[in-house]
């Protein structure tokens, strides 16, 4: 009987194609919904929000203080693990008296709901750009002025994230190659809508295409048994 053996035949294919076709993966990039900075001049921050300005290091027109900055992203849409992570950030100026500086990203442990109230302190400056690294970039000036920075997330970068699924995260940072007599600062005049912060994720494939080589294969023994 013809049928069967196309039946059969059809099934075959359709396992073959399920297996061979990669697995969609639905990447998300989430928008920063809080960022900001804290001076340690007085330890007070600029304020709380999605357009806030994240300038990072040392302007000599501020008597020399130090900014580091921070930011909340909210994981509540993110389905599944990520596999991969990487923040972008856009770089609208930078000031170096040295041609270039070195932007360190790490876990703060400052709570997010502390962060968005704009809460200060000299523990919550403290605790900015000085946890667990994540990331590291050297910027260049002026190479890299008006250009979007992009950090990728080591693996503790990938397990914080997978820690806190469904809620707030915070990233903080600090420019590392400070000295005491010159103009150092990356993201100046950051405070628009016109600049991102975003998060990227890829999150763990979709078992789509696996899971319809798992069905197509077991049809196929089942059209061998119904019409051997």
């Amino acid at each position: 009987m013809h049928v069967p053996r196309l039946l059969i035949a059809v099934a075959l294919i359709g396992s073959t194609l399920a297996i061979a076709t990669p697995m969609a993966k639905a990447d998300l990039t989430l928008g920063a919904t809080n960022r900001g900075w804290i001076r340690d001049s007085d330890f007070q921050a600029n304020g709380s929000g999605p357009v806030m300005n994240y300038i990072v290091g040392t302007l000599d027109t501020a008597g020399g203080i130090e900014l580091r900055n921070w930011f909340v992203f909210d994981l509540t849409a993110v389905p599944t693990p990520i596999v991969s992570a990487e923040l972008l950030l856009d770089n609208p100026s930078i000031f170096s008296d040295d041609g270039f500086e070195v932007y360190q990203l790490t876990s703060t442990t400052s709570t997010p709901a502390t962060l968005i109230a704009a809460g200060g302190g000299a523990g919550v400056f403290g605790s900015l750009g000085t946890g667990t690294v994540f990331s590291t970039i050297t910027v260049y000036d002026p190479a890299d002025d008006g250009v979007t920075l992009s950090l990728a997330l080591n693996a503790a970068g990938i397990a914080f994230l997978n820690a806190n699924l469904g809620g707030l995260v915070a990233f903080s940072g600090r420019v590392t190659t400070l000295d005491a007599s010159a103009t150092e600062a990356l993201f100046g005049s950051s405070d628009s809508a016109a600049f991102s912060t975003d998060l990227h994720l890829t999150p763990i494939p979709a078992p789509g295409a696996a899971l319809l080589a798992m069905m197509g294969l077991p049809l196929v023994g089942w059209f061998k048994r119904r019409f051997a």
